[in-house]
């Protein structure tokens, strides 16, 4: 990549596959139009319960419980990089506290001739 390219587009090729899907998947869950569907989805299917023999409502019952673990993986993973950016921007603010204070204890060590 040449460095005449928009510091954006350089941060998302160094980037990896999976931190790309993760972050298409948490925008795209993080929408109405998906939540909408979830509780539509979960209207359609509470019902089923009392229509259908045990097994054939567990049989339903198994991916909703498989995609409700990929979703939390999903979310636990953003709430992750999350931490980690903010993580990175308390650690630049404490360097940059750091260097201030010890230029100022030099500035005011220095011997002062009047």
């Amino acid at each position: 990549m040449s460095g005449g390219e928009p510091a954006q587009i350089r941060e998302r090729a160094r980037k990896g596959y999976c931190y790309r899907f993760t972050q298409r998947c948490a925008e795209f869950v993080s929408k109405a139009p998906f939540f909408t569907f979830c509780v539509a989805l979960v209207v359609v299917w509470a019902p089923t319960f009392f229509f259908m023999d045990f097994d054939t409502w567990q049989l339903l019952i198994t991916p909703t419980t498989i995609i409700t673990f990929l979703l939390v993986a999903l979310l636990q993973n953003t709430q992750r990089r999350g931490d980690q950016a903010i993580n990175k921007k308390f650690d630049a603010i404490a360097d940059g506290m750091a260097d201030l204070m010890s230029h100022f204890v030099e500035d005011n060590n220095e011997p002062r001739w009047r």
